[in-house]
């Protein structure tokens, strides 16, 4: 009986022992992911302190300014578009009540249906 009793004390001393390791495997690895996780933590922190003193420096009329400045035209003489106006233009004439009852030769038509599907203009009689 006593060789029963020491035997059984040995492997319960031994479960006992297997379960103090595994608790303290199990501890050693919260610890490592609990520094990780704290490290994850500061990096996010400051990152987000990064994007907020970033956004704190946005500014849209200092922005646009820059980007006027920097994307200015190096050429001196621009080069602009001479635009004629349309009373201005040789191609306006105007007839005048003058002119008809002079004996002006002047021709009316009206936009039919074959020039709205065909863009043909009516043929003068």
């Amino acid at each position: 009986m006593d060789q029963i009793r020491n035997e059984y004390r040995n492997r319960l001393n031994r479960v006992q022992e297997n379960d103090d390791s595994q608790i303290n495997f199990m501890k050693y690895n919260m610890q490592k992911f609990a520094h990780i996780m704290g490290k994850v933590g500061e990096d996010l922190c400051d990152r987000s302190q990064t994007m907020h003193d970033v956004s704190q420096m946005i500014n849209s009329a200092t922005d646009i300014k820059i980007f006027i400045e920097h994307n200015k035209s190096t050429n001196l003489t621009v080069n602009r578009e001479k635009f004629q106006d349309f009373e201005a233009s040789e191609q306006h004439t105007t007839l005048h009540d003058s002119d008809v009852l002079n004996g002006g030769q002047t021709t009316t038509f009206f936009i039919d249906e074959n020039y709205m599907n065909n863009n043909v203009l009516p043929q003068e009689e």
